[in-house]
């Protein structure tokens, strides 16, 4: 639980600080690379929670 907690907190403070140097310096992304990112963090997260596809 501790563990999953800290990770947390730390996802939580990479996104605040992403979102503040974002908002100091925009840039444009590519919608492929969003995608693929996008579809990336998908798969982790289904490894990682072990759901099954259908």
């Amino acid at each position: 639980m501790e563990r999953e907690l800290n990770n947390a907190v730390r996802t939580k403070l990479k996104n605040r600080v992403m979102n503040q140097l974002y908002d100091l310096n925009p840039v444009d992304v590519p919608k492929t690379l969003l995608t693929s990112e996008i579809n990336q963090l998908k798969q982790q997260t289904i490894q990682q929670f072990g759901v099954v596809r259908k």
